[in-house]
């Protein structure tokens, strides 16, 4: 985590993201809320809610050249968006990172560093999998107490995920 310390003779402490709530591929460091701000305005633009949304992570992608974003989203059970408009939500995705962090573009999109983000569908029940791993884990935490990343970095936690992709939105940008 990062914190800072304001105030004179009592410093006020102000936590700034929690460890690992940030991406940095290459220096454009998007933070939780600029992620998730960018999901939900995706989401909202495309559907007019995000409640069709039950959960969302990212994972920054630096295997891939260029780098890259790849969101990981589980839709509410019964709702289907059409290949057409999955293809649009990643385009849709893509402006609303630009939008949340000016330096996601013109540090990364921009210049070409960071590639197109890539936006998957995991099927029910792959965020549940994916905190029972965290769980595990975390010996002695209850499932309250464990919360979804919303940054993975774990490549088993990547791996639990992108196991039960079913469908990739291939934006090409």
């Amino acid at each position: 985590y990062q914190r800072r310390v304001h105030g004179g003779k009592a410093p006020i402490v102000q936590f700034c993201y929690r460890n690992g709530g940030i991406l940095d591929l290459v220096v454009e460091k998007t933070t939780e809320e600029q992620a998730q701000a960018a999901v939900v305005a995706t989401f909202k633009r495309m559907f007019g809610d995000d409640a069709v949304l039950h959960d969302y992570t990212f994972y920054g992608d630096a295997e891939h050249s260029p780098p890259r974003y790849v969101l990981f989203v589980e839709l509410v059970t019964g709702f289907e968006p059409s290949s057409e408009q999955w293809q649009e939500l990643a385009r849709v995705f893509e402006e609303e990172m630009c939008l949340a962090n000016p330096y996601y573009k013109f540090s990364g999109r921009d210049p070409g560093r960071l590639g197109v983000p890539s936006v998957r569908r995991v099927s029910s029940g792959s965020f549940g999998a994916l905190q029972q791993y965290t769980l595990d884990l975390a010996q002695g935490l209850g499932r309250n107490q464990v919360k979804v990343p919303r940054a993975i970095k774990v490549p088993e936690q990547y791996k639990i995920l992108n196991d039960r992709v079913v469908f990739l939105a291939p934006y090409e940008g």
